[in-house]
């Protein structure tokens, strides 16, 4: 049987966990405590609630439990305490038991402070503290690790708009490139020219060609006419010479 700083205890902790505390036995409790956790701090899917149903809307706050066994002389002597993760905490934010030792440390100290005293209520205190700022700490470090992802893509951004910085080994490097450059560029539009040049003289060269050819094919009248040979030139008409000026007063009558 409890004895009665164990009753008046229980009482008032029934009080204040009107939902959350279970009494075991006489001589054993448990707290469910949920543990709150920082704005935008995500929150998968946990394991189920105690019917077997997932909130999908609003996922389940990762909550501890803490049993406490009064031993005969307590509060002079400390309670038996046992610290587990419910069953319907979300998975990933807390890792036990290897999280226990963090959340616990506080825990002997705060007992000795608190000796000879109800003490259940400071101690779910402490533990509830504790637990809230490890996942600070944790939503800390992978903000942090967000925003040095985004610091690292902005330099990357900026080091494009970032010149060389010049000196007189840069300069004089950049400034026989640019010559040579300006060289070859020199050699192609002389090339270009220079064939060109060529083109243009071939094309005079087969145009005169075409003509003289041309010339060779007409006849003695498409010649006068064209304006090939002048009014007072002769030509050889099968093989005759002919008077261009002659044979056209005679065309005239």
């Amino acid at each position: 049987m409890p004895n009665e700083e164990q009753e008046q205890e229980i009482e008032v902790l029934q009080s204040i966990y009107p939902d959350e505390l279970t009494i075991i036995d006489d001589e054993s409790i448990r707290i469910r405590i949920p543990i709150e956790t920082p704005p935008g701090f995500e929150l998968s899917g946990g394991n189920g609630d105690a019917d077997g149903a997932d909130d999908v809307d609003e996922p389940t706050p990762p909550t501890l439990l803490l049993t406490v066994k009064y031993p005969p002389t307590y509060p002079d002597t400390a309670p038996n305490l046992d610290l587990s993760l419910d069953p319907s905490s979300p998975r990933g934010v807390f890792d036990f038991p290897s999280d226990r030792d963090t959340i616990m440390a506080d825990i002997p100290s705060t007992i000795e402070e608190n000796l000879g005293m109800a003490m259940v209520f400071t101690l779910v205190t402490t533990i509830k503290d504790a637990a809230e700022q490890l996942i600070q700490e944790r939503a800390d470090a992978v903000e942090k690790a967000r925003e040095e992802v985004i610091r690292q893509e902005e330099e990357k951004e900026m080091a494009k708009f970032k010149g060389t910085p010049v000196t007189r080994e840069t300069f004089m490097a950049w400034r026989e490139k640019f010559r040579a450059e300006m060289e070859e560029l020199k050699r192609k539009r002389e090339k270009e020219k220079e064939d060109e040049d060529k083109a243009k003289r071939g094309n005079a060269a087969q145009a005169v060609a075409a003509a003289e050819a041309m010339k060779k094919r007409m006849t003695g009248r498409q010649l006068y006419q064209s304006g090939t040979v002048g009014k007072d030139d002769d030509i050889e008409v099968d093989g005759e010479e002919v008077d261009l000026a002659k044979s056209k007063l005679e065309e005239a009558k």
